[in-house]
């Protein structure tokens, strides 16, 4: 059986195509493109593609995880120069993969970003340390 989250990552990457598209344009050529017994959900893009902006401004464009660069630091200057501000759930299937003996991802969190949160209900934001 075909692995319908991977099925539908390629053709989002398709639809994408290297162009950042509004996000309501995005998913109804989203569903166009993949097969018709197979449901696309924006939760199979983690760690494929970012959403700039909110509500119906929103864009979509594809930033997979796995052409970022190995290393740490390279990373993180990638992550940082693509949005200055991440929250957590963002940040974390970028950064979850990362393995540097000695060190866990929280270690890293600490090495190359600064953590906020203005109010305790606030989410937690990383930036640039």
């Amino acid at each position: 059986a075909l692995d319908e989250r991977k099925v539908c990552v390629h053709f989002a990457s398709k639809v994408l195509q290297g162009k950042q598209v509004p996000l309501r344009e995005f998913m109804a050529a989203w569903r166009e493109a993949v097969p018709f017994n197979m449901t696309p959900d924006m939760s199979m893009l983690v760690g494929e593609a970012l959403v700039y902006g909110k509500g119906a401004n929103s864009l979509v464009r594809l930033f997979p995880a796995s052409a970022l660069p190995k290393e740490p630091a390279q990373r993180f200057a990638a992550l940082f120069k693509e949005q200055p501000k991440w929250q957590a759930e963002e940040l974390q299937p970028y950064v979850q993969e990362l393995s540097v003996p000695g060190h866990t991802v929280g270690s890293l969190l600490l090495k190359y970003t600064r953590a906020s949160q203005p109010t305790p209900n606030d989410p937690i934001t990383y930036t640039a340390r």
